[in-house]
């Protein structure tokens, strides 16, 4: 079993009500959806970085999380 340790950390009511909202419909709870976008977050950076063997190998593309709705306007980009 993967060792957790505790995190506290503010997000914005709109995201918490999104969350709330999938788990209503789908029972994922908010702090899975919270990990397992984590996760998505840094294979899409490929952390940890892909060992230069994994490359020649043939090793699999990091699964991505869906496209935001088009109605929430996205996520804005950081410069």
């Amino acid at each position: 079993m993967i060792r957790k340790k505790r995190c506290t950390f503010m997000i914005d009511t709109e995201v918490l009500d999104k969350l709330q909202s999938i788990t209503a419909r789908t029972g994922l709870s908010k702090s899975e959806q919270i990990r397992q976008g984590i996760q998505w977050w840094l294979e899409s950076r490929e952390w940890p970085p892909k060992s230069p063997r994994a490359e020649t190998t043939g090793a699999r593309e990091p699964s991505r999380p869906p496209a935001p709705d088009s109605t929430s306007g996205g996520r804005r980009r950081r410069r």
